[in-house]
C-alpha cells in the first residue's frame, strides 16, 4: 500500500510539473508574439536629442531681407522704409538661429538690392527677384525665411501673417513651416494688441515670385503693419525686435523637431510605402490660396509678387 501510495504521489508531482512547465511555455510564447508583433507594427519614436546637441545643429537657413538699394519696400510719408526694418530683422535674427545650432547665411549684409543694375533698368526689379532665387538655390539651405513688412488700408490691422506659395514640390513643409511661425507670432502680438485691433492671423498660400522658385521650404514672413502705428512704435524698440527675432527662432525650431519626429514616424511605420501627405495638422478652414492675378484681402509687398 506504502508503496503504491509513493508511486501515486510521484506520478501526480509529475503530471503537476509538466502542467507548469507547459503554462511557463505558453507564456513565454505569448510574450514573445507579443513582443514581435511590437517589433512589426509599433513606431518607435526617435530618442530625444542628446544634451550636447543643438536643435538646429547640422541645418542651414537662409535669411533674405526683402527690398534694398533704389527700392525701399513699403513705407510712410514720415520717412520709415521696408527696407531698413527688413535689414535689422535679418541681422539680428542671424545671431540667434546661429547660437541654436544653424548656419544661416543672408541675402544681404547692407542697403543694396540683388541685381547689379543701374536704379533705371527696366529689368532692375525682376532680375533682383531672380538673383534672391539664384542665391537661395546655390546655397541650398534647408530653409528660407523671406522678411518683410505689410501694409493695409485699415490701420486697426497688425501683427504678423505668413505666406507660402500652395503648388510646389516643397508646399507640405512650407505651409508646416507658415503655421508653425504664425501660430508663435500670433501669441507674441497678443501681449501688444489693444481692443478692436486686428492681430490673429492666418496664413495665406498665393503666387509669390521667390517662394515659386527657390528648391526649399519657404515663407515670407510680414513682421508686422507699418500703416499700424502701434506696429511703427514698437519697431523702433530694441527689446521689440529683439523680442521677436527670438519667437521667430523658437518656431523654427518647432518647425524642424516636427519634421523629424514625422519623417522617423512614417520611416518606420511604411519603410516600403514610400511617404504619406503629411498635411499640417489642425488646418484651419481661414487657411486660404489665392489663384495668380487674385486680390488678397490684405496690401502685401509688391516685390512678393
Amino acid at each position: 500500500m506504502t508503496s503504491f501510495k509513493g508511486i501515486l504521489e510521484s506520478r501526480l508531482l509529475l503530471i503537476r510539473r509538466r502542467r507548469l512547465f507547459l503554462v511557463i511555455g505558453i507564456a513565454a510564447l505569448l510574450i514573445a508574439i507579443v513582443c514581435l508583433y511590437a517589433h512589426l507594427h509599433l513606431p518607435v519614436l526617435p530618442p530625444g536629442p542628446a544634451p550636447d546637441k543643438l536643435p538646429l545643429e547640422g541645418k542651414k537657413i537662409l535669411i533674405d531681407a526683402g527690398h534694398g538699394g533704389i527700392d525701399s519696400g513699403t513705407n510712410t510719408k514720415e520717412g520709415y522704409l521696408e527696407k531698413t526694418v527688413n535689414l535689422e530683422m535679418s541681422i539680428i535674427l542671424k545671431p540667434r538661429l546661429e547660437a541654436l545650432g544653424a548656419k544661416v547665411l543672408l541675402s544681404r549684409e547692407s542697403d543694396v538690392d540683388l541685381s547689379g543694375l543701374a536704379p533705371d533698368h527696366p529689368q532692375r526689379y525682376r532680375t533682383d527677384l531672380a538673383n534672391r532665387v539664384r542665391w537661395a538655390n546655390d546655397e541650398e539651405g534647408d530653409l528660407l525665411l523671406s522678411l518683410h513688412i505689410n501694409s493695409a488700408r485699415d490701420p486697426q490691422m497688425r501683427g504678423a501673417i505668413l505666406l507660402y506659395h500652395p503648388k510646389t514640390p516643397f508646399t507640405d513643409q512650407s505651409k508646416e513651416l507658415a503655421h508653425t511661425l504664425q501660430k508663435e507670432l500670433n501669441s507674441f502680438y497678443a501681449h501688444y494688441a489693444k481692443e478692436g485691433e486686428i492681430y490673429r492671423h492666418q496664413p495665406y498660400g498665393g503666387d509669390f515670385f521667390v517662394l515659386e522658385y527657390v528648391k526649399m521650404p519657404s515663407v515670407i514672413v510680414e513682421m508686422g503693419f507699418i500703416t499700424n502705428y502701434q506696429d511703427r512704435a514698437l519697431f523702433l524698440k530694441a527689446d521689440f525686435r529683439n523680442a521677436l527675432a527670438q519667437k521667430i527662432a523658437d518656431g523654427v525650431v518647432k518647425y524642424i523637431n516636427q519634421e523629424l519626429v514625422k519623417k522617423t514616424f512614417f520611416e518606420w511605420l511604411w519603410p516600403r510605402r514610400g511617404h504619406l501627405r503629411d498635411d499640417s495638422p489642425g488646418e484651419s478652414a481661414a487657411d486660404m490660396v489665392f489663384a495668380p492675378g487674385q486680390p488678397v484681402p490684405i496690401a502685401q509687398d509688391h516685390d512678393c509678387l
